[in-house]
């Protein structure tokens, strides 16, 4: 809608088929500047969720048992293909580590009931900190270099196994609002950007002259409300009827929240 009303809402203003069904489908789509710049803007990291979850079918499917072992070679393979000469088609896949910092999340997932191999990885990705300090101003966060996951993939892979096994020892009870906004996050992560610039445009619209933190609140604060709205009308409904559909309903099990190794 937004393109075909040429409002600059966070998307593109203007689109050919071949690029939009390459957005649909989690292909990259190449910018003039060569990075990835699907219809949707945030869209470029649902590409590498989509080669995550390729790396975890294979992990989970080929490796059930033996899953720890899996994720630290698949990142030893990622880490030599990265380092090798790659087709530039390619590059985008394996590029930066993020595929690397997705491993590391799930490693956090199937070792943080295990106090002791989760102490033994903190103690490693601590190690690993103290090695790549020197680099750590050379690096922003953003960035997309390999080295990235060995700085702040690992300072941050600390701080989630750390607190998942924190939480463990001091479990904290269900709080309703967190949980409500929880489940709205992936509608979040989408409109984002766009009710950025919606409520941008309204606050324009009425002449509003705000200061830099009342005006960054009133953004946050829009986008939240409308990220719950999509997920409340479109996305919760739309998520149950596929999940009713075959033969999405006949692969469906009960959640395994243990992460068994």
């Amino acid at each position: 809608v937004a393109i075909l009303l040429d409002l600059n809402l966070g998307a593109q203003r203007s689109v050919d088929v071949e690029q939009l069904v390459r957005s649909l489908l989690f292909f990259p789509v190449h910018s003039p500047d060569g990075g990835i710049r699907p219809v949707i803007a945030v869209g470029w990291t649902l590409d590498y969720e989509m080669y995550f979850y390729l790396c975890m079918t294979i992990v989970i499917g080929l490796f059930a048992r033996h899953r720890f072992l899996a994720i630290g070679t698949m990142m030893g393979v990622i880490y030599v293909i990265a380092r090798a000469t790659l087709d530039s088609r390619l590059d985008w896949v394996v590029n930066g580590g993020l595929a690397c910092e997705f491993l590391l999340g799930f490693l956090a997932a199937i070792c943080f009931r295990d106090l002791v191999r989760s102490g033994l990885l903190i103690a490693a990705a601590l190690l690993i900190c103290w090695i790549m300090l020197p680099d750590f101003r050379l690096l922003h966060p953003y960035g997309a270099g390999f080295d990235r996951a060995l700085s702040w993939g690992m300072l941050s892979f600390v701080v989630v196994l750390g607190s998942a096994c924190l939480e463990r020892r001091m479990p904290i009870g269900p709080i309703p609002l967190l949980d409500r906004l929880g489940d709205a996050s992936y509608s979040l992560y989408l409109i984002h950007v766009p009710a950025f610039a919606l409520v941008r445009l309204i606050l324009n619209w009425a002449g509003l002259e705000l200061d830099a933190v009342t005006s960054a609140g009133i953004l946050l604060l829009g986008a939240v409300c409308l990220a719950v709205i999509l997920h409340r009308l479109i996305e919760k409904p739309l998520t149950t009827m596929l999940q009713k559909l075959r033969p999405f309903a006949r692969l469906r099990r009960p959640l395994n929240r243990s992460f068994p190794n």
